[in-house]
């Protein structure tokens, strides 16, 4: 199941990075391992941007390890491992991950986080059911592609019993910061 995931996510982040020069469709995923799709329809905004005074978390997602609230012109997708995908007229805004948390190495949280992205802020945050933080990361494409974007993230990394991190992901090109905050606060277990 681990190595499914960490090849998922590999994938994932090759795919993101353009590092293949191949946008990641959203049908490319394995369809037997997607055991809940919604569509969205006719969403308001063509961009994807999300103003604080129409943000509302009303669809709740809940999976057999945890359930976690998104607004509801969102749509997204779950595989069995847990994962989830968080989009905005099908493109991918964000997403969780539920991965094994190594306590014993010097920067746990730091091997978590995507190639080629670097930390431009790093806090623990209050207000949480268990130990969180709060990573915000610029991701750059490799040399290789002469691809000049940059994206930037947020990473909410909350903490179970020192043996498991949910990563709750967003970007914050597309989604506001107190949202984004909004969203990993109404993750429960």
């Amino acid at each position: 199941m681990r190595k499914i995931l960490l090849i998922l996510c590999i994938c994932y982040t090759c795919f993101q990075l353009g590092a293949c020069k191949v946008k990641f469709p959203n049908d490319a995923l394995n369809q037997e391992q997607i055991t809940n799709t919604q569509d969205e329809e006719n969403s308001n905004n063509k961009k994807g941007n999300i103003e604080q005074s129409d943000f509302n978390i009303e669809q709740e997602i809940r999976t057999p390890y945890y359930s976690i609230s998104i607004p509801e012109d969102w749509s997204y997708k779950e595989l069995e491992t847990g994962t989830l995908y968080f989009m905005i007229e099908n493109e991918e805004v964000g997403g969780l991950y539920i991965q094994s948390y190594y306590s014993d190495n010097s920067d746990p949280l730091k091997r978590l986080l995507p190639n080629h992205s670097e930390i431009i802020e790093s806090k623990k945050l209050d207000g949480f059911f268990t130990e969180a933080h709060k990573i915000k990361i610029i991701i750059s494409p490799p040399a290789a592609s002469k691809d000049i974007r940059t994206e930037n993230w947020t990473y909410i990394f909350l903490i179970k019993d020192k043996t498991t991190v949910y990563e709750v992901f967003l970007n914050t090109d597309l989604i506001d910061e107190n949202d984004i905050l909004t969203i990993a606060k109404s993750f429960r277990l």
